[in-house]
C-alpha cells in the first residue's frame, strides 16, 4: 500500500528546487516512521485546506535536521514534483489545527 500526505506550507516557505524537478521541503514535526512510510508515496502542498495543492510529488527520500524550534528534529523530504501534484484536494485531518493530513492512502 502507498501512503500520501498533505501539508501545509504557504508557497516557497521551506521549499526549495534542488534541481528541476526536485525539491526539498522542510521541517515537518513527524516521526522517523510516518516519514519513511511516505518514501514511494506521495506528498501534496497547500496554501490552506480549502486550497488545491499547488505542487506535489512522489517522495524520493527524508532526512532529519536539527532545528531550533520545539521539538527540534525535524524531517525535510526530498520529491520529484509532477503534474499530478498539482490541483488535489485535501484529504485526512481536517480540524482547525491540523497543518498535515496524517498518512492517507493513496
Amino acid at each position: 500500500m502507498m501512503f500520501a500526505a498533505h501539508f501545509i506550507s504557504k508557497i516557497d516557505e521551506n521549499m526549495s528546487v534542488l534541481k528541476m524537478p526536485i525539491y526539498e521541503s522542510g521541517y515537518w514535526d513527524l516521526k522517523p516512521d510516518e516519514a519513511e512510510c511516505l518514501k514511494g508515496g506521495r506528498a501534496y502542498f497547500h496554501q490552506t485546506k480549502q486550497d488545491s495543492s499547488y505542487i506535489g510529488g512522489k517522495v524520493l527520500d527524508w532526512r532529519k535536521e536539527e532545528t531550533d524550534a520545539a521539538h527540534s528534529e525535524r524531517i525535510v523530504f526530498t520529491f520529484e514534483a509532477d503534474f499530478d501534484g498539482r490541483g488535489k484536494p485535501w484529504r485526512g485531518r481536517d480540524h482547525s489545527m491540523a497543518w498535515w493530513s496524517g498518512l492517507v492512502s493513496d
